[in-house]
Protein backbone atom coordinates (compact mmCIF):
# COMPACT_ATOMS: atom_id res chain seq x y z
CA UNK A 1 0.00 0.00 0.00
CA UNK A 2 1.22 3.53 -0.80
CA UNK A 3 2.56 5.40 2.28
CA UNK A 4 0.06 8.24 1.75
CA UNK A 5 -2.83 5.76 1.88
CA UNK A 6 -1.45 4.23 5.11
CA UNK A 7 -1.40 7.67 6.74
CA UNK A 8 -4.85 8.48 5.38
CA UNK A 9 -6.24 5.23 6.80
CA UNK A 10 -4.61 5.97 10.11
CA UNK A 11 -6.24 9.41 10.24
CA UNK A 12 -9.63 7.92 9.39
CA UNK A 13 -9.17 5.36 12.19
CA UNK A 14 -8.19 8.10 14.61
CA UNK A 15 -4.52 7.08 14.88
CA UNK A 16 -1.95 9.89 15.00
CA UNK A 17 1.10 9.68 12.70
CA UNK A 18 3.28 9.72 15.85
CA UNK A 19 1.49 6.70 17.29
CA UNK A 20 1.64 4.96 13.92
CA UNK A 21 5.40 5.51 13.82
CA UNK A 22 5.64 4.14 17.34
CA UNK A 23 3.93 0.94 16.16
CA UNK A 24 6.50 0.25 13.44
CA UNK A 25 9.01 -2.49 14.11
CA UNK A 26 12.07 -0.94 15.72
CA UNK A 27 15.44 -2.11 14.45
CA UNK A 28 18.23 -1.40 16.94
CA UNK A 29 21.88 -0.71 16.15
CA UNK A 30 24.16 -2.40 18.68
CA UNK A 31 27.52 -0.79 19.36
CA UNK A 32 29.55 -3.09 21.68
CA UNK A 33 31.84 -1.40 24.19
CA UNK A 34 34.32 -2.75 26.73
CA UNK A 35 36.60 -1.35 29.39
CA UNK A 36 38.58 -2.54 32.40
CA UNK A 37 38.43 -1.72 36.08
CA UNK A 38 41.65 -1.81 38.09
CA UNK A 39 40.66 -2.68 41.65
CA UNK A 40 43.11 -1.78 44.38
CA UNK A 41 43.53 -4.16 47.36
CA UNK A 42 41.53 -3.29 50.45
CA UNK A 43 44.33 -4.11 52.91
CA UNK A 44 47.74 -4.51 51.25
CA UNK A 45 50.19 -6.69 53.14
CA UNK A 46 53.25 -5.11 54.71
CA UNK A 47 56.29 -5.00 52.44
CA UNK A 48 58.25 -7.48 54.58
CA UNK A 49 55.63 -10.23 54.12
CA UNK A 50 56.67 -12.06 50.96
CA UNK A 51 56.83 -15.83 51.51
CA UNK A 52 53.85 -17.89 52.57
CA UNK A 53 52.50 -21.38 53.05
CA UNK A 54 48.96 -22.73 52.61
CA UNK A 55 47.17 -25.10 54.97
CA UNK A 56 43.75 -26.65 54.30
CA UNK A 57 42.01 -28.44 57.15
CA UNK A 58 38.92 -30.31 56.01
CA UNK A 59 37.15 -33.62 56.22
CA UNK A 60 34.86 -32.79 53.30
CA UNK A 61 35.15 -35.05 50.27
CA UNK A 62 36.38 -33.22 47.12
CA UNK A 63 35.23 -35.99 44.78
CA UNK A 64 31.65 -36.12 43.57
CA UNK A 65 29.66 -39.26 42.89
CA UNK A 66 30.26 -39.31 39.12
CA UNK A 67 34.04 -38.95 39.43
CA UNK A 68 34.28 -41.73 42.00
CA UNK A 69 32.14 -44.12 39.96
CA UNK A 70 34.21 -43.32 36.87
CA UNK A 71 37.47 -44.16 38.64
CA UNK A 72 36.07 -47.41 40.08
CA UNK A 73 34.89 -48.44 36.60
CA UNK A 74 38.26 -47.61 35.03
CA UNK A 75 40.14 -49.67 37.62
CA UNK A 76 38.17 -52.77 36.72
CA UNK A 77 39.16 -55.91 38.61
CA UNK A 78 41.80 -54.31 40.83
CA UNK A 79 41.32 -55.39 44.45
CA UNK A 80 39.35 -53.04 46.69
CA UNK A 81 42.32 -52.03 48.88
CA UNK A 82 44.30 -50.79 45.89
CA UNK A 83 41.20 -49.11 44.47
CA UNK A 84 40.73 -47.19 47.70
CA UNK A 85 44.36 -46.06 47.60
CA UNK A 86 43.93 -44.81 44.04
CA UNK A 87 40.73 -42.98 45.05
CA UNK A 88 42.53 -41.36 48.00
CA UNK A 89 45.41 -40.25 45.77
CA UNK A 90 42.92 -38.78 43.30
CA UNK A 91 41.23 -36.81 46.08
CA UNK A 92 44.56 -35.46 47.34
CA UNK A 93 45.49 -34.50 43.79
CA UNK A 94 42.19 -32.61 43.42
CA UNK A 95 42.91 -30.65 46.59
CA UNK A 96 46.41 -29.79 45.33
CA UNK A 97 45.00 -28.55 42.03
CA UNK A 98 42.32 -26.45 43.77
CA UNK A 99 44.89 -25.01 46.17
CA UNK A 100 47.12 -23.91 43.32
CA UNK A 101 44.24 -22.65 41.20
CA UNK A 102 42.26 -20.72 43.79
CA UNK A 103 44.39 -19.95 46.85
CA UNK A 104 47.99 -19.53 45.70
CA UNK A 105 49.06 -15.87 45.44
CA UNK A 106 50.30 -15.66 41.87
CA UNK A 107 51.63 -12.15 41.96
CA UNK A 108 54.97 -10.57 42.79
CA UNK A 109 56.56 -10.35 45.33
CA UNK A 110 54.81 -13.35 46.90
CA UNK A 111 56.39 -16.80 46.81
CA UNK A 112 55.03 -20.03 48.23
CA UNK A 113 57.35 -22.00 50.48
CA UNK A 114 57.29 -24.83 53.01
CA UNK A 115 60.27 -23.52 54.98
CA UNK A 116 60.04 -20.65 57.45
CA UNK A 117 57.26 -18.64 55.71
CA UNK A 118 56.54 -15.00 56.56
CA UNK A 119 52.83 -15.80 56.86
CA UNK A 120 50.43 -18.71 56.69
CA UNK A 121 47.09 -18.90 54.87
CA UNK A 122 44.74 -21.42 56.52
CA UNK A 123 41.35 -22.56 55.24
CA UNK A 124 39.39 -24.62 57.76
CA UNK A 125 35.96 -26.13 57.11
CA UNK A 126 34.11 -25.96 60.41
CA UNK A 127 30.58 -27.26 59.86
CA UNK A 128 28.67 -29.27 57.29
CA UNK A 129 25.10 -30.13 58.16
CA UNK A 130 22.25 -31.28 55.96
CA UNK A 131 19.06 -30.20 57.69
CA UNK A 132 15.29 -30.32 57.16
CA UNK A 133 15.46 -33.07 54.53
CA UNK A 134 12.18 -33.21 52.60
CA UNK A 135 10.88 -36.68 51.84
CA UNK A 136 8.00 -35.56 49.61
CA UNK A 137 10.12 -34.24 46.76
CA UNK A 138 8.27 -32.71 43.81
CA UNK A 139 10.43 -33.86 40.91
CA UNK A 140 8.37 -31.83 38.41
CA UNK A 141 9.46 -28.58 40.07
CA UNK A 142 13.17 -27.94 39.63
CA UNK A 143 13.04 -25.27 42.35
CA UNK A 144 11.56 -27.68 44.87
CA UNK A 145 13.83 -27.67 47.93
CA UNK A 146 15.35 -30.92 49.16
CA UNK A 147 17.00 -29.57 52.30
CA UNK A 148 19.05 -26.81 53.91
CA UNK A 149 22.81 -27.03 53.58
CA UNK A 150 24.32 -25.42 56.67
CA UNK A 151 28.06 -25.16 56.16
CA UNK A 152 30.74 -22.72 57.17
CA UNK A 153 34.48 -22.29 56.79
CA UNK A 154 37.08 -19.98 58.27
CA UNK A 155 39.95 -18.25 56.52
CA UNK A 156 42.90 -16.88 58.47
CA UNK A 157 46.15 -15.22 57.51
CA UNK A 158 48.69 -15.17 60.34
CA UNK A 159 52.28 -13.91 60.31
CA UNK A 160 55.23 -15.92 61.56
CA UNK A 161 55.15 -13.82 64.76
CA UNK A 162 51.51 -14.74 65.37
CA UNK A 163 49.92 -11.46 64.26
CA UNK A 164 46.47 -12.05 62.75
CA UNK A 165 46.25 -10.21 59.43
CA UNK A 166 42.89 -11.69 58.38
CA UNK A 167 40.23 -13.75 60.14
CA UNK A 168 37.05 -14.21 58.14
CA UNK A 169 34.09 -16.58 58.33
CA UNK A 170 32.83 -17.96 55.02
CA UNK A 171 29.20 -19.17 55.06
CA UNK A 172 28.03 -21.43 52.25
CA UNK A 173 25.14 -20.22 50.11
CA UNK A 174 23.41 -22.23 47.42
CA UNK A 175 22.23 -18.89 46.02
CA UNK A 176 24.70 -16.21 47.04
CA UNK A 177 22.62 -13.32 45.74
CA UNK A 178 19.61 -14.38 47.81
CA UNK A 179 21.76 -15.61 50.73
CA UNK A 180 19.83 -18.87 50.50
CA UNK A 181 20.91 -22.24 51.90
CA UNK A 182 17.97 -24.12 50.36
CA UNK A 183 19.11 -26.84 47.97
CA UNK A 184 16.75 -27.17 44.97
CA UNK A 185 16.50 -30.24 42.77
CA UNK A 186 18.15 -28.46 39.81
CA UNK A 187 21.35 -28.08 41.88
CA UNK A 188 21.18 -31.72 42.85
CA UNK A 189 21.29 -32.98 39.26
CA UNK A 190 19.00 -35.91 39.95
CA UNK A 191 19.04 -38.69 37.38
CA UNK A 192 16.09 -40.93 36.32
CA UNK A 193 17.56 -43.97 38.11
CA UNK A 194 17.74 -42.13 41.42
CA UNK A 195 14.19 -40.80 40.96
CA UNK A 196 12.83 -44.30 40.21
CA UNK A 197 14.60 -45.91 43.18
CA UNK A 198 13.47 -43.13 45.48
CA UNK A 199 9.82 -43.41 44.45
CA UNK A 200 9.88 -47.22 44.85
CA UNK A 201 10.86 -46.93 48.50
CA UNK A 202 7.78 -46.81 50.72
CA UNK A 203 9.27 -46.37 54.17
CA UNK A 204 10.23 -42.77 55.07
CA UNK A 205 13.43 -43.87 56.80
CA UNK A 206 14.63 -45.62 53.62
CA UNK A 207 13.81 -42.60 51.50
CA UNK A 208 15.69 -40.40 53.91
CA UNK A 209 18.68 -42.76 53.93
CA UNK A 210 18.87 -42.67 50.13
CA UNK A 211 18.71 -38.89 50.09
CA UNK A 212 21.39 -38.69 52.77
CA UNK A 213 23.72 -40.93 50.75
CA UNK A 214 23.22 -38.73 47.73
CA UNK A 215 23.70 -35.56 49.75
CA UNK A 216 27.00 -36.81 51.14
CA UNK A 217 28.47 -36.36 47.67
CA UNK A 218 27.33 -32.74 47.64
CA UNK A 219 30.29 -32.07 49.91
CA UNK A 220 32.52 -31.61 46.87
CA UNK A 221 30.38 -28.69 45.65
CA UNK A 222 30.53 -27.00 49.04
CA UNK A 223 34.28 -27.54 49.43
CA UNK A 224 35.02 -26.13 46.00
CA UNK A 225 32.87 -23.12 46.87
CA UNK A 226 35.05 -22.48 49.94
CA UNK A 227 38.20 -22.70 47.83
CA UNK A 228 36.81 -20.24 45.28
CA UNK A 229 35.61 -17.80 47.95
CA UNK A 230 38.99 -18.00 49.66
CA UNK A 231 40.75 -17.01 46.45
CA UNK A 232 38.31 -14.16 45.89
CA UNK A 233 38.80 -12.82 49.42
CA UNK A 234 42.59 -12.98 49.18
CA UNK A 235 42.55 -11.08 45.89
CA UNK A 236 40.26 -8.41 47.26
CA UNK A 237 42.23 -8.00 50.47
CA UNK A 238 45.84 -8.26 49.37
CA UNK A 239 46.40 -8.47 45.62
CA UNK A 240 43.96 -6.23 43.84
CA UNK A 241 42.53 -7.37 40.54
CA UNK A 242 41.69 -6.40 36.99
CA UNK A 243 38.04 -6.85 35.98
CA UNK A 244 36.99 -6.61 32.33
CA UNK A 245 33.41 -5.51 31.69
CA UNK A 246 31.25 -4.93 28.63
CA UNK A 247 28.00 -3.33 27.50
CA UNK A 248 26.68 -1.58 24.37
CA UNK A 249 25.23 1.69 23.17
CA UNK A 250 22.03 1.40 21.15
CA UNK A 251 20.97 3.40 18.13
CA UNK A 252 17.88 2.95 15.91
CA UNK A 253 18.05 1.97 12.22
CA UNK A 254 14.62 3.44 11.45
CA UNK A 255 14.49 6.89 9.83
CA UNK A 256 14.42 9.90 12.07
CA UNK A 257 17.02 8.74 14.58
CA UNK A 258 20.19 9.98 12.92
CA UNK A 259 21.14 12.25 15.81
CA UNK A 260 20.78 9.38 18.29
CA UNK A 261 22.95 7.16 16.12
CA UNK A 262 25.67 9.79 15.88
CA UNK A 263 25.59 10.24 19.66
CA UNK A 264 25.84 6.49 20.27
CA UNK A 265 28.63 6.05 17.72
CA UNK A 266 30.68 8.80 19.35
CA UNK A 267 30.10 7.33 22.81
CA UNK A 268 31.14 3.90 21.58
CA UNK A 269 34.42 5.26 20.18
CA UNK A 270 35.10 7.16 23.39
CA UNK A 271 34.50 4.18 25.68
CA UNK A 272 36.55 1.79 23.56
CA UNK A 273 39.35 4.38 23.49
CA UNK A 274 39.69 3.92 27.25
CA UNK A 275 41.50 0.63 26.59
CA UNK A 276 43.08 1.41 23.20
CA UNK A 277 46.46 -0.27 22.68
CA UNK A 278 47.88 2.82 21.03
CA UNK A 279 48.87 5.53 23.53
CA UNK A 280 48.01 8.18 20.93
CA UNK A 281 44.45 6.86 20.60
CA UNK A 282 43.94 6.04 24.27
CA UNK A 283 41.72 8.38 26.30
CA UNK A 284 41.10 8.79 30.00
CA UNK A 285 37.70 8.82 31.67
CA UNK A 286 38.15 12.55 32.28
CA UNK A 287 38.79 13.08 28.55
CA UNK A 288 35.42 11.60 27.57
CA UNK A 289 33.29 13.05 30.37
CA UNK A 290 31.99 15.95 28.22
CA UNK A 291 30.78 13.51 25.56
CA UNK A 292 29.21 11.30 28.25
CA UNK A 293 27.25 14.21 29.69
CA UNK A 294 26.16 15.33 26.21
CA UNK A 295 24.93 11.79 25.50
CA UNK A 296 23.04 11.71 28.79
CA UNK A 297 21.36 15.08 28.08
CA UNK A 298 20.39 13.99 24.57
CA UNK A 299 18.97 10.61 25.63
CA UNK A 300 17.07 12.11 28.59
CA UNK A 301 15.45 14.64 26.22
CA UNK A 302 14.62 12.01 23.60
CA UNK A 303 13.21 9.69 26.26
CA UNK A 304 10.86 12.43 27.46
CA UNK A 305 9.46 12.78 23.92
CA UNK A 306 9.17 9.18 22.75
CA UNK A 307 5.93 7.22 22.77
CA UNK A 308 7.53 3.90 21.84
CA UNK A 309 8.24 1.42 24.66
CA UNK A 310 10.73 -0.30 22.34
CA UNK A 311 12.72 2.88 21.74
CA UNK A 312 12.45 3.78 25.41
CA UNK A 313 14.21 0.61 26.55
CA UNK A 314 17.20 1.32 24.32
CA UNK A 315 17.37 4.88 25.63
CA UNK A 316 17.21 3.58 29.21
CA UNK A 317 20.13 1.25 28.40
CA UNK A 318 22.16 4.17 27.00
CA UNK A 319 21.36 6.28 30.05
CA UNK A 320 22.28 3.50 32.46
CA UNK A 321 25.67 3.15 30.77
CA UNK A 322 26.20 6.92 30.70
CA UNK A 323 25.36 7.39 34.35
CA UNK A 324 27.63 4.49 35.32
CA UNK A 325 30.57 6.16 33.58
CA UNK A 326 29.57 9.47 35.17
CA UNK A 327 29.76 7.69 38.56
CA UNK A 328 26.08 8.24 39.33
CA UNK A 329 25.28 4.67 40.31
CA UNK A 330 21.75 5.13 41.63
CA UNK A 331 20.62 6.69 38.35
CA UNK A 332 22.45 3.97 36.42
CA UNK A 333 20.58 1.28 38.39
CA UNK A 334 17.24 3.07 38.07
CA UNK A 335 17.42 3.19 34.28
CA UNK A 336 18.64 -0.39 34.02
CA UNK A 337 15.89 -1.71 36.31
CA UNK A 338 13.26 0.15 34.26
CA UNK A 339 13.96 -2.04 31.23
CA UNK A 340 11.42 -4.94 31.14
CA UNK A 341 14.04 -7.49 30.02
CA UNK A 342 16.13 -6.81 33.10
CA UNK A 343 13.73 -8.85 35.24
CA UNK A 344 14.66 -12.08 33.46
CA UNK A 345 18.30 -11.69 32.39
CA UNK A 346 19.50 -13.90 35.27
CA UNK A 347 17.08 -16.66 34.30
CA UNK A 348 17.88 -16.93 30.60
CA UNK A 349 20.55 -18.53 28.47
CA UNK A 350 22.20 -15.42 27.06
CA UNK A 351 23.29 -15.41 23.43
CA UNK A 352 26.25 -13.23 22.56
CA UNK A 353 25.22 -10.02 20.75
CA UNK A 354 21.61 -10.20 22.00
CA UNK A 355 20.04 -7.31 23.94
CA UNK A 356 19.84 -9.44 27.11
CA UNK A 357 23.53 -10.26 26.76
CA UNK A 358 24.53 -6.61 26.84
CA UNK A 359 22.11 -5.86 29.68
CA UNK A 360 23.75 -8.62 31.69
CA UNK A 361 27.19 -7.13 31.01
CA UNK A 362 25.99 -3.67 32.04
CA UNK A 363 24.48 -5.11 35.22
CA UNK A 364 27.80 -6.78 36.08
CA UNK A 365 29.69 -3.54 35.41
CA UNK A 366 27.38 -1.59 37.74
CA UNK A 367 27.72 -4.26 40.42
CA UNK A 368 31.51 -4.14 40.13
CA UNK A 369 31.66 -0.39 40.59
CA UNK A 370 29.10 -0.49 43.40
CA UNK A 371 30.99 -3.23 45.24
CA UNK A 372 34.44 -1.66 45.08
CA UNK A 373 33.49 2.05 44.86
CA UNK A 374 36.62 4.22 44.85
CA UNK A 375 38.93 1.19 44.78
CA UNK A 376 37.75 0.49 41.22
CA UNK A 377 39.15 2.86 38.62
CA UNK A 378 39.03 2.54 34.87
CA UNK A 379 42.28 1.06 33.59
Amino acid sequence: MHPFRIIACAVILGLSPTLLAAQKKIKPIKNPVAWTYSVQPKNPLEANLKTYQIKVKTDLDPMDWGEEVGIYSALGSMDSRKKNLVIQEAKEDTLRVWTDRYIALKKQPYARTHHNPDFTITLTTETYKVENVQLDVDFSDMESAICNVNSRARLTVVTQEGSVVLDENIPYYVDEEEKSTLLPIRMFMLNPVFKLKYNLKKKPEKKKAQLQRKLEKYESVVLRYFYEKTGQILKEQFLGQTIAVYAATFGIKNKGHEALNETCELLKKDINALSALSKKKRKSLADIQPDIMDAIDYCEDKLSRTESPEISKYLHANLSLGYLLANQLEKAKTHLHTIPEYETIHEKTLFQSGFDYYLSGLDAAINTKEKYQGLATIH
